[in-house]
C-alpha cells in the first residue's frame, strides 16, 4: 500500500491528487472503491483519516459510506453550504439516508 501524505495534525490524507498518483479517484474523479477498501484496511479508525474531496460526487460517496461526520478536506469555499446541506440530508442525494437515520425536519 502507498504511504499516505499527512496533514499538520499528522492525520493521513486520502484522495489527494498528487502528481500522477490518484489514491482513491480515477482520472475522471470517480471513486475507486477498491482503493478506499485498501486504505481503510490499514487504519484502526477511519475517523483518523481526512479524505480530500473537492467534487460533489466524491463528497456524496464518502458521506454515504462513512457517515455525515466524515472528515473532508480540499472542499472549495464556495461549496461549503452545499456540502453541509448534503451532510444533513437537505439534498436529494442524501435525503433518503437522513430519513433512515431518523432525522426530524421541523419548520
Amino acid at each position: 500500500m502507498t504511504e499516505l501524505p499527512h496533514d499538520q495534525d499528522q492525520r493521513p490524507r486520502a484522495g489527494r491528487f498528487h502528481q500522477s498518483l490518484h489514491l482513491i479517484y480515477d482520472q475522471s474523479g470517480a471513486v475507486d472503491e477498491s482503493e478506499v477498501d485498501q486504505i481503510i484496511s490499514g487504519v484502526k479508525d477511519v475517523n483518523d483519516l481526512i479524505w480530500e474531496a473537492p467534487i460533489k460526487n466524491q463528497q456524496q460517496y464518502l458521506i454515504m459510506r462513512f457517515g455525515i461526520n466524515v472528515n473532508l478536506g480540499n472542499v472549495p469555499p464556495a461549496d461549503i453550504l452545499a456540502l453541509e446541506a448534503l451532510r444533513n440530508g437537505l439534498r436529494g442525494d442524501t435525503l433518503k439516508k437522513a430519513l433512515e437515520r431518523g432525522v426530524k425536519f421541523t419548520g
